[in-house]
């Protein structure tokens, strides 16, 4: 029903996680043109989302390759795309009630 609630079942989805937790507010969004559909536009909207302690990811027939790691243990170096996200992720998970349980 929520753009929050569709990429949090996509999350799941694709990650093989249960018990994920989303903040609905996005952290980043960006629109660019692709080539399907004779030319079009495409919005990728990004949320801050925790896995619960001791979760497993498992790749599906929708990702390739998948991993969730701790804040402090981000591997290096971080894809382009990536990096601008960890910013806004942290204060999401600064300031909102999902951060994770110690």
């Amino acid at each position: 029903r929520t753009l929050a609630g569709a990429a949090l079942r996509e999350a799941t989805e694709e990650s093989g996680i249960r018990g994920l937790r989303i903040d609905p507010v996005p952290i980043d969004m960006d629109i660019h043109p692709v080539a399907c559909q004779g030319g079009s536009l495409h919005y990728d909207v990004r949320f801050a989302i925790v896995a619960p302690a001791g979760a497993v990811e498992q790749v599906s027939d929708e990702s390739t390759a998948l991993g969730w790691f701790p804040p402090e243990q981000l591997p290096e170096p971080l894809a382009d795309g990536t990096v601008q996200l960890v910013a806004p992720a942290l204060a999401t998970l600064r300031r909102s009630p999902l951060r994770p349980a110690p």
